[in-house]
């Protein structure tokens, strides 16, 4: 699935660039077949200008589509990682502090996995709970 991302080079997670990761959130409501619609419209109105900036789908099942499926969409979108979630998520309050939890992370680091490693090390039983997928 996603890659298993490399150590930081630095204690603050940093390899390189000092800038955050840029980030686009999408977040709808309804089931996944229709917010998977949505999704591959924004591939459309995107059309490669997502180039070096994430793209969170704040939405329940959206990252239940085929992996490949998902792997295009970061290719046609130029995306540096397209992340979201695998389940159907219950608790709004769970949700929202997880998404307090990736914003932080997303600004704190600037290497591309960082971000991942740092939630599933710290918040493990949240994003397995979620079905958290970050794909890169």
């Amino acid at each position: 699935m996603a890659k298993s991302p490399a150590a930081p080079s630095s204690a603050t997670g940093r390899s390189g660039s000092t800038e955050p990761i840029a980030a686009g959130v999408f977040a709808f409501e309804g089931d996944w077949d229709s917010d998977l619609r949505k999704q591959w419209s924004i591939d459309t109105m995107l059309d490669g200008r997502a180039e070096g900036r994430v793209i969170h789908f704040g939405s329940c099942s959206v990252m239940r589509a085929r992996d490949d499926r998902l792997r295009t969409f970061r290719h046609n979108t130029r995306a540096r990682a397209v992340i979201g979630y695998r389940k159907t998520v219950y608790s709004n309050l769970e949700l929202a502090a997880f998404e307090l939890l990736l914003l932080e992370a997303l600004s704190k680091y600037s290497q591309t996995g960082a971000p991942a490693r740092h939630l599933r090390s710290n918040y493990k039983s949240l994003c397995d709970k979620l079905g958290f997928e970050y794909i890169y």
